[in-house]
Formats: structure tokens, sequence, C-alpha cells
């Protein structure tokens, strides 16, 4: 139960964080975990949009401004 809270709360303040700098709210993932964790965020962030790393392609930059996970 703490991990799960403990994503959720990391998850809500890096979407904050994207909305406050006018970025898209986007988490990418390994393509193993998109399916559970888009249904688990769904809930408190709808606006949140959950990619696997498959889903992009080769040319596509990306900036990572958050993680989340772990402690």
């Amino acid at each position: 139960p703490n991990l799960a809270q403990n994503i959720e709360m990391q998850a809500m303040s890096a979407v904050q964080h994207q909305e406050a700098m006018g970025a898209p709210t986007v988490l990418l993932v390994n393509h193993s975990l998109r399916l559970i964790l888009s249904r688990f965020l769904r809930r408190s962030l709808s606006q949140l949009v959950v990619l696997s790393n498959l889903e992009l392609s080769d040319n596509r930059h990306i900036r990572m401004t958050a993680t989340i996970g772990g402690k």
C-alpha cells in the first residue's frame, strides 16, 4: 500500500510541475508496466498520458523532467 501511495503522490507532483511549465503531462514507462500504471493512475490523474517506451518512434526526442517510483 505504501508503494502505491508513494507512486501516486510522486506522479501528482510531477504532473503539477509539468502543468506549471506548460508542458505535456506524459509518463513514459516500460512496456510491461504501461497498462497497470495507466489504469492505476487514471482515477486520480485523468489528464496524465501513460506511454510505453515501445510506443515512441526512434526519431522522437524526449526530455525527462521527473522520475517517479522508489523511495
